[in-house]
């Protein structure tokens, strides 16, 4: 009686294993076939995940992959490598040709700005200056990568600021786009709501943003805010060029650090605008000879 049930107890046993043998095998090859719902790959392989996620912890690839993706940005294009100050000598000589003077007015919706110089870099590109300035903004991006492991996903810059800037970069870069819309302008078919993206890619995504100039910091700040609420993280921010120290704290305020190339107040650019006047007199005198 007694071997007669282990018996049973043994072919019982067997059975069960042999079936749960077939069923790992038919889900590994449905995994290996790519036929596994991905919803169904987490619930069966979470805990796989979870165990190789600790393994990379442990050894310390997992915390430095910012760090990876990095460097791997920074080695596909390396004919961008290029000294900071040479970058620099490059933006201030476009600069002095066009810094104006508009006389005494205020910006931003916070920090209120008095300004009386400006520098119009929409003009400068539209001139022909933009392969210039967005090979500029390529080799500061690699510089900030290099020197600091920054990472990111996708790039966005505004419709109103220099967007062409921020869709070239992406294109050097080889990441997706993202265009913000100040004005709201359009229309979400499905649920007829004003939104500020034509486009969101589909995973969410690191998130660097590009501006050509930062004066008051509000355009920046609301663009981030849009992002953030659309599930991207949002950390850094590019522009050529910023106005006010007070400005770059306003954006530190909700983690945002600002990259600039100069920072360029109004006694700077009032140093550029006559260093531009002199060299088109300069200029005006030579031909007059």
């Amino acid at each position: 009686m007694n071997i007669s049930f282990l018996e049973r107890i043994s072919v019982f046993t067997t059975v069960i294993i042999v079936f749960l043998i077939a069923v790992r095998s038919i889900i590994d090859v449905a995994n290996g076939m790519g036929f596994l719902p991905k919803r169904l790959y987490k619930i069966l392989y979470r805990y796989e995940e979870e165990r190789l996620k600790n393994l990379l912890n442990e050894i310390g690839i997992l915390p430095r992959k910012d760090y990876y993706k990095a460097l791997t940005i920074s080695l596909d294009n390396p004919h961008l490598v290029s000294d900071i100050k040479d970058i620099k000598n490059r933006f201030m000589n476009i600069c002095k040709k066009y810094t104006e003077d508009i006389g005494n007015i205020v910006v931003g919706d916070k920090t209120q700005l008095n300004i009386r110089y400006y520098l119009n870099l929409r003009k400068a590109f539209c001139d022909g200056y933009d392969v210039v300035l967005i090979d500029l903004m390529a080799r500061f991006i690699i510089n900030e990568i290099r020197t600091n492991g920054l990472a990111f996903g996708c790039i966005a810059s505004r419709k109103n600021s220099l967007d062409l800037l921020g869709y070239m970069l992406s294109k050097i870069f080889n990441v997706p786009f993202i265009l913000y819309h100040d004005q709201r302008s359009i229309f979400n078919p499905e649920t007829g709501e004003i939104k500020n993206f034509d486009f969101i890619p589909k995973v969410d995504k690191k998130v660097l943003m590009i501006d050509d100039g930062c004066v008051g910091g509000n355009s920046i700040l609301e663009m981030a805010k849009s992002l953030r609420l659309k599930g991207f993280e949002v950390t850094d921010a590019f522009c050529f060029y910023s106005f006010s120290h007070t400005s770059e704290n306003e954006l530190l305020n909700i983690n945002i650090k600002l990259h600039c190339l100069e920072f360029y107040d109004d006694k700077a650019l009032s140093k550029l605008h006559k260093k531009g006047k002199q060299k088109i007199m300069n200029r005006s005198n030579t031909y007059a000879k």
